[in-house]
């Protein structure tokens, strides 16, 4: 019998805006756990393509951030994902009607040995199985707030 891998899961939501926030058309939040708990103090970014960085913060004690954004199509990046491997990283991406978003290359990279591993997400979701020990950046592209 195998030993059981930690698991980070990465659940990247684009929920409808606050009512009376015409300014913004969805928000963007997440819940990451890193081996059950919350990955507290990793810094996250929002990028949109011509713009740059477009709002920074980092994951609260709940394990959790949040973004307001208006329209447009994004680059999510989380620095400082600690790993003790062997540990599985997966994630989905939901947009605002509740179905998952597809299609969004993923990258997966150790900071210290600069590895990179690609996926793309075919059906919202996305797997990185056999992730060693280290500390890690994942970046999301193309996110399309519409």
């Amino acid at each position: 019998m195998g030993t059981l891998e930690n698991v980070i899961r990465v659940v990247l939501f684009l929920g409808l805006a606050a009512v009376g926030s015409p300014a913004f058309a969805a928000s963007i939040f997440c819940i990451q756990v890193v081996g059950g708990f919350p990955s507290e103090g990793s810094p996250v970014t929002l990028k949109q393509k011509g713009v740059g960085v477009v709002a920074s913060t980092t994951i609260d004690e709940e394990g959790e951030y949040r973004f307001d954004v208006a329209a447009g199509t994004y680059k999510i990046v989380i620095k400082n994902v600690s790993v003790d491997g062997p540990t599985t990283v997966e994630g989905s991406l939901q947009v605002p009607e509740g179905t998952f978003s597809a299609g969004n290359p993923v990258k997966l990279k150790n900071v210290d040995t600069k590895a990179v591993r690609r996926t793309t997400t075919s059906d919202g979701n996305y797997t990185f199985a056999g992730v060693e020990s280290g500390t890690y950046k994942i970046v999301i592209k193309n996110v399309v707030v519409p």
